[in-house]
């Protein structure tokens, strides 16, 4: 099978500048292409950089729940389970091993009975 090239009527030199047009576009469009992922990346950076230094602006919570069911004690005075289950999104078994863990390191102390039960730190 004969090929038809569409280019026969050109000259060498004038299929020479053809040919440097057309990589001289692809390195054109290639760098485009690499500016344009740069500046995605850097944008990304500046994202991640913002949202940790808002992190930062918001105050520290303690990490562990037994902490944080501590500062809430120190904040509110006294809770029931059912708040404090509430207030730090825990199960009801956690809560209620978090607050027998508690009352037993003699950090919380239990008053009431029942569904009346109530938590306070120990004085």
């Amino acid at each position: 099978m004969v090929r038809h090239d569409p280019y026969t009527h050109l000259s060498t030199e004038d299929r020479l500048d053809r040919f440097c047009a057309i990589m001289a576009k692809a390195v054109f469009l290639a760098e485009e292409g690499d500016k344009a992922k740069q500046r995605r990346e850097n944008q990304a950076v500046e994202a991640e950089t913002e949202q940790s230094m808002d992190r930062e602006d918001q105050p520290q919570t303690a990490e562990r729940p037994e902490d944080r069911i501590i500062h809430f004690l120190a904040q509110v005075g006294e809770a029931s389970p059912r708040d404090i289950q509430n207030q730090h999104d825990l199960s009801r078994s956690k809560t209620y091993r978090l607050l027998a863990e508690l009352k037993q390191a003699g950090k919380v102390e239990q008053f009431g009975r029942t569904r009346s039960i109530r938590y306070r730190l120990a004085s």
